[in-house]
């Protein structure tokens, strides 16, 4: 777990570096709010696919609200993707690259 706390802090710092606040400003940035989802678009797509549960009603249909920094790095991890989490990965050598997929 320590590694993702690194990956987060290192991830904020690029982002604090390019300006990510100053590009996402200029570009909009939208993210659902009842699934993961991201979109760079002035508008949210209206493509039915959120597969938030609980949300039948919506059927299907994304609520796009203006993204954060903390939505596109550093935010929580829900219960539910924890466990399909490997705290063992690493990054490839440069003689591995080829075989990743």
């Amino acid at each position: 777990m320590d590694s993702w706390f690194e990956m987060i802090s290192g991830a904020k710092k690029i982002m604090e570096k390019y300006s990510v606040k100053k590009i996402m400003e200029k570009y909009s940035v939208k993210t659902c709010g009842y699934c993961l989802e991201v979109q760079v678009d002035p508008k949210g797509h209206k493509v039915r696919m959120c597969k938030a549960s609980k949300r039948q009603s919506r059927n299907g249909l994304h609520a796009w609200q203006e993204a954060t920094i903390e939505d596109l790095a550093g935010a929580t991890v829900p219960d539910e993707y924890r466990s399909m989490m490997r705290l063992d990965m690493g990054s490839p050598e440069r003689d591995e690259v080829d075989l990743v997929a």
